[in-house]
């Protein structure tokens, strides 16, 4: 975890993919965890919209074919 001020703007970066930034230098650790979670939370839907197109893409064929055999 790193971070770097940027035109008035505290950014903290995590593995230079989920970065963070305030206008506030100071950030307090309860708003510091809310904009964690905010944050990780956009993350995971991205990652699980991302997953989700491209795996149901590939396996929608296979389980809708499996779902009607054994039904």
């Amino acid at each position: 975890m790193h971070a770097y001020t940027h035109r008035h703007k505290t950014c903290t970066c995590i593995l230079s993919l989920a970065c963070i930034c305030t206008h506030h230098t100071h950030l307090t650790v309860t708003s510091y965890l809310k904009l964690i979670a905010r944050n990780v939370y956009a993350t995971i839907l991205y990652i699980q919209t991302y997953t989700y197109t491209h795996i149901h893409t590939h396996t929608y064929t296979l389980t809708h074919t499996h779902a009607h055999t054994h039904t």
